[in-house]
């Protein structure tokens, strides 16, 4: 039994698909037509979401990329390409290591304006290529080819 509209009614009045909207309401609502508008709102929600995540990440790119890529050129490689996008971010932010170290006069530098591409000819294949800067207070240490998660195409073995 149902109440619908204050009155009692068996189950079998209703119809299958329909939907009876509240007492207040003579109408009946079709079912697809509330899936329709659901979906709807759902793929507006989605949309507006994935469009603050795109400005959140344009609006947050590493300073390191920008200096070799363009904003606009890293949006369509994201868009395009992930394999790519993912590749140039880990090289040009996660392919090296900074350690800071005691120094007398060191200077302040910011170590993540770092451009690790200056001292890529150093990179070795098997083992990790150490550089200490004790004027700046660090320490940078390039993984070695065998280390690297992605390799850009000049990265290939044995070049």
């Amino acid at each position: 039994m149902f109440l619908i509209r204050n009155k009692i009614r068996p189950a079998e009045e209703l119809l299958p698909g329909k939907i009876f909207v509240p007492a207040s309401h003579s109408a009946v609502v079709d079912a697809a037509i509330c899936r329709k508008i659901s979906f709807s709102l759902l793929i507006c929600f989605a949309a507006v979401q994935l469009s603050a995540q795109t400005r959140a990440s344009s609006q947050d790119t590493d300073i390191r990329l920008l200096t070799h890529y363009s904003q606009e050129e890293l949006d369509e490689i994201e868009t395009t390409d992930a394999l790519k996008f993912n590749t140039i971010v880990y090289y040009y932010t996660k392919s090296y290591i900074v350690e800071k170290i005691a120094s007398i006069n060191a200077t302040s530098i910011d170590t993540a304006a770092i451009d690790v591409s200056k001292f890529e000819h150093l990179r070795k294949e098997h083992e990790r290529a150490v550089m200490t800067f004790e004027k700046d207070g660090f320490r940078l240490i390039l993984l070695s080819l065998d280390e690297l998660k992605y390799r850009l195409p000049t990265q290939a073995p044995g070049k």
